[in-house]
């Protein structure tokens, strides 16, 4: 069988498989693993997360099944003292988990502020939750 790679990513649409002796014609692969043939960057391979639907209004890129969210973390800041977000430990989203591609918002920094008697959250509110 030979499957047709629309997006030229390699691999194959499987629900348009045909019988062909010999090598793939071109526009062809011998494999069926591609889940979405109309983005290049949507198959198994695919690492990058992405803020954006791969086109059919799915943010599933890497043909797993699931929408993984690139950071899945709630932010932590405080209680003081011990503030700072050292190491990246205090970064994530404030609130609840965005849905891909929607906006949230993602805590970047916590500092202690007021002579280190208090901790101060640095939000980015517009942040686009990317996925894969």
């Amino acid at each position: 069988m030979r499957y047709p790679d629309e997006d030229g990513d390699g691999f194959g649409d499987p629900a348009g498989g045909q019988h062909v002796c010999g090598a793939a014609p071109p526009g062809f692969v011998e494999n069926s693993f591609d889940c979405y043939d109309g983005n290049a960057d949507a198959h198994p391979d695919h690492l990058g997360h992405h803020v954006a639907h791969r086109g059919d209004g799915s943010f599933d890129y890497d043909c797993d099944g699931f929408e993984s969210l690139e950071a899945a973390r709630q932010a932590t800041c405080g209680p003081w003292p011990g503030c700072e977000t050292a190491g990246g430990k205090g970064t994530g989203w404030v609130g609840s988990f965005p849905a891909c591609g929607e906006e949230g918002a993602w805590m970047f920094d916590c500092d202690q502020r007021f002579l280190w008697t208090h901790c101060r959250q640095e939000v980015d509110r517009g942040r686009l939750a990317a996925c894969r």
